[in-house]
């Protein structure tokens, strides 16, 4: 990490907590632990040697901007696009990214509604989500984003083996296959997490994602 890039991404939580005073955007109050939980967390993605200059991604469900920000951050050259249903979320986001001068579209929006809307579905190399639902919840708003061998990168905890290998029948109706499990560590937690990376490696069918609120509701068996 060059000092630049560490300056800017200890700004980000500087931002990021004086926020949180006015919107409760995360938890964690400490920045010393926002550091961990939320930079070292998402800059864990770039493990995985998807994050390239010509790439485009699609953070889903950002939240206010993880781990969008911090790889956006890290990978300048890419363009990135943010999703969230909460608007002052995205206004967090898109302040941000205009503070930073990143190349960045906010999407205030429902991922099921964004997935079916042909200027976005099949559009990005790259979907991230650090979201804890279910993970053919979070792999039906994500897969019909990705263009075909495009992937998913999905941030778990230390059940997410377990779940891919669950899972792997509905998350092929999705289109997906489980192409990488990584694990990794986080100063100061005992556990274990880790990225799951699917490649779509078949068209999502037109169905999916279904309507607001069915993939958390009923997700595929």
């Amino acid at each position: 990490m060059t000092e630049e890039l560490e300056t800017q991404l200890r700004q980000l939580i500087a931002r990021l907590l004086e926020a949180n005073t006015r919107t409760n955007f995360t938890s964690i109050r400490e920045p010393s632990e926002a550091w961990i939980k939320h930079i070292c967390d998402s800059l864990e993605g770039l493990q995985t040697r998807l994050f390239l200059p010509e790439k485009t991604a699609i953070d889903v469900g950002s939240g206010p901007g993880f781990p969008g920000l911090p790889l956006a951050l890290a990978q300048r050259e890419m363009k990135w696009s943010f999703l969230e249903a909460t608007r002052k979320k995205c206004d967090f986001i898109r302040e941000t990214s205009a503070f930073f001068g990143l190349d960045a579209q906010i999407l205030n929006a429902r991922a099921e509604e964004i997935g079916q809307n042909p200027q976005f579905r099949a559009q990005f190399d790259i979907a991230t989500a650090r979201a804890v639902g279910n993970i053919v919840e979070v792999a039906e708003y994500c897969l019909p984003l990705v263009k075909a061998r495009g992937h998913v990168v999905l941030w778990r905890g230390k059940d997410g083996p377990a779940e891919a290998k669950e899972k792997k029948w509905p998350l092929s109706k999705l289109g997906g296959v489980v192409r990488e499990i990584r694990p990794y560590e986080l100063a100061g937690h005992e556990m274990t997490y880790h990225l799951v990376v699917l490649e779509k490696a078949s068209p999502t069918p037109n169905q999916f994602p279904r309507g607001i609120g069915i993939p958390k509701a009923s997700p595929l068996t």
